[in-house]
């Protein structure tokens, strides 16, 4: 009878401790997994940047790290002043995470026409996320 009840102790506290590993496993890969997607966040981000400021300068030079960076620039129409619209997106990916963000972007840096002069504009007026 001592050693049923002895396995059955035994069977009891393997049970509760392969419940509490699994827990513990669980949040450490919720963590992760949170890390990872900020990384991703952070970098699309960055990649919304870079692709603006290559609208200015484009001999920016886009450099990488573990995390892969990716943008992509669209001319989406220009206005009689000349002031044109940009549609850009940005991708961050991470390992396993990947973010994409999209942005609208005006842009004129310098008008002669008298009716342009208030159009003169350099900045983001739109963002969203995709995905």
């Amino acid at each position: 009878m001592a050693l049923f009840s002895t396995l059955l102790f035994l069977l009891a506290m393997s049970v509760g401790l392969s419940v509490i590993f699994e827990q513990a496993f669980l949040s450490n890969r919720i963590s992760i997994n949170f890390y990872e997607r900020a990384i991703a966040w952070e970098k699309a981000e960055a990649a919304l940047r870079f692709g603006e400021d290559s609208i200015h300068s484009p001999s920016i030079i886009l450099w990488q790290n573990d995390a892969e960076i990716r943008y992509r620039i669209d001319l989406l129409e220009t206005d009689a002043c000349g002031k044109k619209r940009y549609r850009i997106k940005g991708t961050g990916r991470y390992r396993q995470s990947e973010i994409v963000l999209m942005s609208d972007y005006e842009y004129l840096p310098a008008s002669k026409k008298a009716a342009c002069q208030k159009e003169i504009i350099d900045r983001r007026v739109f963002f969203r996320k995709i995905k």
